[in-house]
């Protein structure tokens, strides 16, 4: 959710949001804080007044994963989280770059974990790579599906 946009049928009535208790302008972006963020809406038309309260749940998600100089299947998209990748080497480094400094990565092949940035090996056939990050309470999984060729 990236801009927040107020509509109301009446074109008198006023539109009041704020969020997290700061007023913020009507059709804006604001800036969305990993966890929860409270959205209040309030619609007056005349006496009535009607309020609304959303509240937005952003998580900590990766800006980059890459495996060696392989090309992700789908190509990386942060919102995208399975991905697949054939390669022939024995290794690939395995970088992901969370988009908060604050999050925590952990990369494991099966169960081993991988040290962000190093080299992971592979066995013949499929393997499995997960890419967890960790912010506060909230987590996001990647999966990379890594097909080792002979």
């Amino acid at each position: 959710m990236d801009k927040v946009t107020a509509l109301t049928d009446d074109p008198t009535a006023e539109i009041a949001i704020t969020l997290d208790g700061v007023p913020i302008i009507n059709e804006s972006s604001p800036e969305w804080a990993v966890g929860e963020n409270t959205l209040v809406i309030t619609v007056t038309d005349g006496e009535l007044t009607s309020t609304y309260t959303v509240v937005v749940t952003k998580k900590s998600t990766l800006s980059a994963l890459t495996i060696g100089a392989k090309t992700l299947d789908p190509l990386f998209d942060k919102d995208i989280l399975a991905y697949a990748v054939a390669t022939t080497d024995a290794t690939n480094t395995v970088t992901a770059t969370a988009n908060s400094d604050d999050a925590v990565v952990e990369i494991k092949l099966g169960e081993a974990v991988i040290s962000n940035g190093s080299a992971a090996t592979w066995e013949a056939g499929v393997n499995t790579l997960t890419i967890t990050v960790t912010e506060e309470t909230l987590v996001v999984t990647y999966v990379v599906t890594v097909t080792k060729g002979e």
